[in-house]
């Protein structure tokens, strides 16, 4: 067992609050927080998040503006173990009906009784519950509207051809958009349903399937936490590898 007592560096920086404060003349942490950044660019072209395009192609639409959050993430001992740099967008100035429908923006997360009932009911059948956390959840749920945003700072770029400034067109939800969490509850939403899960009447984020056996596998979610309760390992490697089918799940998840 690891005898080590808390170890926080009080002479680190305050995170940045801009583009500008991560730069290596101001920012003595400029490189780890580039490679978080070039780490977040990766993610979005991985799970095809963004299309690049000269500024003419979004016409008439809305283009809205994005900006970094910076993270330091640390363990139990508080230490620094990640630095995450976030590609957010200003949801704030999006327009109703141009690129987000007012009443499509609610999503459901589990209810404090029926996560009691849940966890009741686990205890009385004996079950084991594990969790799981959807990695990007966002980036990985797909868009309806057609969402223009400016290229991040530090990344910008120009069309070769026309000269014009490129801004990217979403296919998927990004941080910090009105409807990222319904997009991302919709998917998750559809994938247990495609696998036969069924929600309980009362709470649309408390599910139950009944395998062939007449054995139970309960899940509810929370966001992009996914808590499920399982007999044996048998369904529990059946539920991850059901999950992970769909979305990218973190090594070690679902333990």
């Amino acid at each position: 067992m690891d005898q080590r007592g808390v170890n926080i560096d009080f002479s680190l920086a305050a995170e940045p609050t801009r583009w500008e404060e991560t730069l290596p003349e101001v920012c003595s942490e400029s490189e780890k927080w580039k490679e978080a950044m070039d780490d977040e660019i990766v993610s979005m072209t991985k799970f095809g998040v963004y299309k690049a395009l000269p500024r003419s192609a979004a016409g008439n639409r809305q283009i809205l503006g994005a900006r970094w959050v910076y993270k330091r993430k640390v363990n139990k001992f508080g230490e620094v173990c990640r630095y995450r740099a976030r590609l957010v967008a200003q949801g704030f100035r999006q327009k109703a009906y141009d690129s987000y429908d007012p009443d499509q923006t609610f999503s459901p997360v589990i209810h404090k009784d029926s996560l009691r009932m849940f966890l009741s009911v686990c205890a009385a059948e004996n079950l084991r519950v594990y969790q799981a956390d959807v990695k990007a959840a966002f980036l990985q749920a797909p868009l309806d509207e057609k969402i223009f945003v400016r290229a991040p700072p530090g990344y910008e770029s120009v069309d070769p051809v026309t000269g014009e400034p490129i801004v990217w067109e979403l296919s998927k939800s990004i941080y910090g958009l009105k409807q990222s969490s319904a997009c991302f509850w919709t998917a998750m939403d559809e994938h247990l349903r495609a696998n036969g899960f069924k929600s309980v009447l009362g709470d649309p984020c408390l599910f139950r399937k009944v395998m062939s056996d007449g054995r139970v596998i309960l899940a509810v979610t929370y966001v992009d936490d996914v808590t499920f309760a399982v007999s044996d390992d048998v369904d529990h490697a059946y539920f991850m590898s059901m999950l992970r089918s769909r979305f990218e799940i973190e090594d070690g998840e679902g333990k």
